[in-house]
């Protein structure tokens, strides 16, 4: 006689930045071994796909594409599967002041009270002149996956600003990026005074993020102190 499976139960959820509602269920011990290996690894492009991955399994709602969801979308859903699969609160250890106090921390983290932060941007246009308006998206948990990782932060940050222009607005004239060579989208960019081009950057400063502080007493020197804890790896270990 065969070993009885278990049913999973799903769940319901609402994606903070697109607003799309999802179902998925927890995620299974074999399922995690993936992510946990790449997690040991630390290469983000790594835990990325391995995030894509496991993602993809759990989430069973039609017509749903882990690429075209934001990075904040992800990691939520990946903090509310963990939530259900292993349990609400996760401890994370770290050290105080490294090479002045090196006390060592631990605190818990309840899972179910991380949200992102709010969206700092009006809407999705932003205006570079009184005739020069970029309408932006977020960049995409594809776009990221396919980061060069032999470009430097200034080509890879630069690239990621192109990849989420969609429209550009001269005037009462529309140009839409997908029929426009990449070249030519460069080129726009390049043309941009640096206090402009700072404008398409305080749009990716805006977007919410998936971060958590804590307050905490050092139990070695007595300082208390607020640590930020961002990305997925920060809320494990």
């Amino acid at each position: 006689m065969a070993l009885p499976l278990l049913n999973v139960a799903k769940h319901d959820l609402k994606l903070p930045s697109s607003g799309e509602k999802i179902q998925y269920r927890p995620f299974l011990v074999k399922e995690e071994k993936v992510l946990l290996q790449a997690m040991e690894g630390e290469d983000e492009k790594e835990i990325i796909k391995a995030l894509k991955q496991l993602i993809t399994q759990c989430v069973d709602t039609k017509g749903f594409k882990v690429d075209d969801i934001a990075m904040v979308d992800l990691e939520y859903i990946f903090l509310r599967m963990r939530a259900k699969a292993v349990g609400d609160i996760s401890t994370v250890n770290f050290t105080h002041k490294p090479g002045k106090c090196d006390g060592v921390i631990e605190v818990e983290i309840d899972l179910t009270k991380v949200e992102p932060t709010k969206n700092k941007n009006e809407n999705d246009l932003v205006k570079i002149t009184d005739e020069v308006q970029v309408r932006m998206v977020p960049p995409t948990v594809k776009a990221l996956a396919n980061l060069d990782s032999s470009k430097s932060q200034i080509d890879a940050a630069f690239g990621t600003i192109r990849d989420c222009i969609t429209e550009i607005y001269f005037n009462e004239e529309l140009f839409s990026v997908q029929d426009h060579t990449t070249k030519e989208v460069d080129d726009f960019i390049n043309s941009l005074s640096s206090n402009q081009f700072s404008k398409l950057r305080d749009y990716f400063d805006n977007l919410p993020v998936l971060k958590h502080d804590i307050e905490y007493t050092c139990p070695k020197c007595n300082e208390t102190e607020t640590q930020t804890i961002q990305g997925v790896a920060s809320f494990f270990g």
